[in-house]
C-alpha cells in the first residue's frame, strides 16, 4: 500500500515537470527549425563547411527523433497517471482504515478480559482450585553469583510463563494468574 502511494507521489511529481519539458521540448523545435533554415541557406559549395553541415543535418535528424521519443513518453506518463491517480483520497481511506483497525483491536482486547473475567467466575461458581504463581526477585547472594533471570513473562498474557532450562530450552506454564517479580504482595 505505501509503495502504491510512493509510486503515485511520483507520477504526480513527473507529470508536473510535463509543462516545463514541453515548452523546453517546443523551445528546441523553434531552435533546430531555424538552424534546418539556415543550413539550407548556406550553399553546399562553399567546401571546408561541407562536413560542418553534414553533423549539423544529422544532430537535426537526432533531435527530431528525441522529440519524437519525448512526446511518446510524455503521453505515457499522462496515461499512467491517469489510471494509476484512482481514487483521490487514498490517504485518508489508509487513515480511517488504520482508526478502525485500532478501534476494532481495543475491542477485542476489552472481550478476550470479559470473556476470562466470565469464565473465572463460572469456575468459581464449581468451585473448582484456583492456582496462582507468583516468582520471587533474586536474592544478593544470586545476583553475586551472576545469576540471572530464569523465567520469561509475555506481557500480552498475564497467565503464563517460559521459564528457561540450563540448555537454554523453554518451558511455557499456564496458571490462573502470574505475579512478576516486581509485583506487590
Amino acid at each position: 500500500m505505501i509503495e502504491e502511494i510512493c509510486d503515485r507521489i511520483k507520477t504526480v511529481q513527473i507529470s508536473d515537470s510535463i509543462p516545463s519539458l514541453s515548452s523546453t521540448t517546443e523551445e528546441t523545435i523553434n531552435s533546430e527549425e531555424s538552424v534546418s533554415n539556415r543550413i539550407r541557406q548556406v550553399s553546399p559549395t562553399q567546401g571546408p563547411t561541407l562536413p560542418i553541415l553534414q553533423k549539423i543535418i544529422s544532430l537535426s535528424d537526432k533531435i527530431q527523433n528525441l522529440k519524437k521519443e519525448h512526446s511518446n513518453l510524455s503521453d505515457q506518463v499522462k496515461t499512467a497517471k491517469d489510471s494509476f491517480l484512482g481514487p483521490p483520497n487514498i490517504v485518508d481511506t489508509l487513515q480511517k482504515l488504520s482508526n478502525e483497525y485500532e478501534l476494532l483491536r481495543k475491542k477485542y482486547l476489552q472481550e478476550l478480559s470479559d470473556r476470562k473475567r466470565l469464565y473465572n467466575e463460572v469456575i468459581e461458581l464449581k468451585g473448582n482450585i484456583r492456582v496462582f504463581c507468583r516468582c520471587r526477585p533474586l536474592n544478593q547472594v544470586e545476583i553475586t553469583n551472576g545469576s540471572n533471570y530464569v523465567v520469561e513473562f509475555d506481557s500480552s498474557q498475564d497467565n503464563e510463563l517460559q521459564i528457561i532450562s540450563s540448555d537454554s530450552s523453554k518451558k511455557q506454564f499456564k496458571f490462573d494468574h502470574v505475579f512478576e517479580p516486581e509485583d506487590n504482595q
